[in-house]
């Protein structure tokens, strides 16, 4: 059977609706050609034929993989051309698919790859901004907010990114608004964990010599991942940063809320926890051993640990409820 007679009995059973054909679309791959997201396979009773169907105008073309796709490139051409046309008399109207969006992730053209990596090298070399810049968490989000707002213009739409893109003085005066919103965030946030951690990280200047102080709160979710969220930056003028004087520190820099938790700890149940942590470090001191080799410790050890988590009958509750969750992972 020849080409033409196929195509006008597969056109005749689709007119038809018949239940024999079905449609096969290629997955998108970097070696596949992407005149594939126009074009889907023409299957009859599940086999695929030498036939294949434009997604936008229906059109049926003749295929065979040894051919190259070099007709459908063209087709495509010409297909969008028309389209075009026929959409500049309604460019103003809303059209469906304004008020969805796609979850299906488009393949970026070589081209437009290449056009983003030069702007990238530009864009270090006339800021003379660090390499890792461009791999920065808000400079992805900053690209893909430019990225979103070009779907709203056409490719022969001329803009003037000027008009988008904030001056630094709008940028600072938003800097407040955002803080105080994350900040708001974060407390809910902790108001729901049951726990977390607060690290103390200080550093030194080498040209300035100004000494400051980092604040960082860190906690893991149920599923094992860790978050970790940045309190604040400070100068810190002390020589010695030991633990007295870090927290003469903390209630300037943490809220007196939150601080006030502090003062109605049980002391006792402090010192009872304290208590059973020192087997603990022990442990950790025992392995940490350079000298000679601790691996024939380590079974012995845990076992030692897991002994320790037993909850005894004189335990107040706290310490009960400490020992179990302990003893999940040991």
């Amino acid at each position: 059977m020849d080409k033409s007679t196929k195509k006008t009995i597969i056109q005749q059973l689709i007119n038809d609706d018949s239940k024999s054909i079905s449609y096969f679309k290629p997955k998108e791959s970097p070696k596949r050609s992407i005149v594939w997201q126009s074009f889907s396979i023409i299957c009859v009773d599940g086999k695929k034929q030498e036939i294949v169907s434009c997604d936008k105008c229906k059109q049926l073309m003749a295929y065979r993989a040894r051919d190259g796709t070099n007709s459908l490139a063209r087709h495509t051409r010409s297909c969008k051309n028309e389209s075009s046309i026929s959409s500049s008399n309604s460019s103003n109207q809303n059209q469906v698919t304004d008020y969805f969006s796609s979850s299906k992730t488009s393949i970026i053209p070589k081209k437009i790859k290449d056009r983003v990596k030069i702007a990238r090298v530009e864009f270090i070399a006339l800021d003379s901004r660090p390499f890792e810049t461009v791999f920065g968490e808000g400079f992805m989000k900053l690209a893909q907010s430019l990225f979103d707002a070009g779907k709203y213009f056409s490719s022969t739409s001329t803009v003037n990114l000027k008009d988008s893109i904030p001056s630094p003085v709008t940028v600072s005066r938003n800097v407040e608004d955002l803080y105080k919103k994350k900040q708001s965030e974060l407390a809910k946030l902790c108001i729901n964990i049951k726990y977390y951690c607060i690290i103390c990280d200080f550093w030194t200047k080498r040209y300035t010599g100004l000494s400051y102080c980092g604040l960082a709160l860190r906690y893991i979710t149920n599923d094992y991942r860790i978050n970790n969220f940045i309190l604040g930056c400070f100068l810190y003028d002390i020589q010695t940063q030991s633990a007295s004087n870090v927290f003469d520190d903390i209630g300037v820099v943490l809220n007196n809320n939150y601080l006030s938790y502090f003062t109605v700890i049980d002391k006792e149940l402090l010192e009872e926890v304290c208590k059973f942590l020192e087997l603990f470090e022990e442990v950790i001191n025992k392995l940490s051993q350079e000298e000679r080799p601790t691996i024939y410790m380590v079974i012995p050890l845990r076992q030692l640990l897991i002994n320790h988590c037993e909850p005894q009958f004189e335990d107040t509750a706290e310490l009960k409820e400490l020992k179990v969750f302990l003893g999940k992972w040991t």
